[in-house]
């Protein structure tokens, strides 16, 4: 699974965490993320560029949750994609555009 995060900001960067859970025991489960190759990675994302995170979900049964935590900035656009394993083709249907995240409040 591709993460993107992409800044449209001209002035400030922003930092942005993502994990990735795999649901399929009942229990979170938390993924490794790249690049950071860790469970909690944090993402600095400087403007006008994006950053690019992965996250194998291929041994998944049943499904994972993806959390995204930044601050508030409708500049910053974060998508998730599903993609097969290398070369990393887009799977069509497997996209989850920012409108379509759920803000947790």
């Amino acid at each position: 699974m591709l993460m993107s995060l992409t800044l449209i900001n001209k002035k400030c960067s922003r930092r942005v965490t993502v994990q990735v859970f795999d649901w399929s025991t009942g229990s979170a489960i938390p993924l490794k993320v790249s690049p950071c190759n860790r469970k909690n990675c944090t993402v600095t994302v400087a403007p006008h560029k994006s950053v690019f995170l992965f996250a194998d979900v291929s041994k998944v049964k049943f499904k994972y949750e993806v959390l995204i935590t930044q601050l508030h900035d409708r500049k910053l656009v974060t998508n998730v994609t599903g993609v097969t394993n290398a070369p990393f083709t887009p799977q069509e249907g497997d996209t989850v555009l920012q409108r379509s995240l759920i803000k947790i409040k």
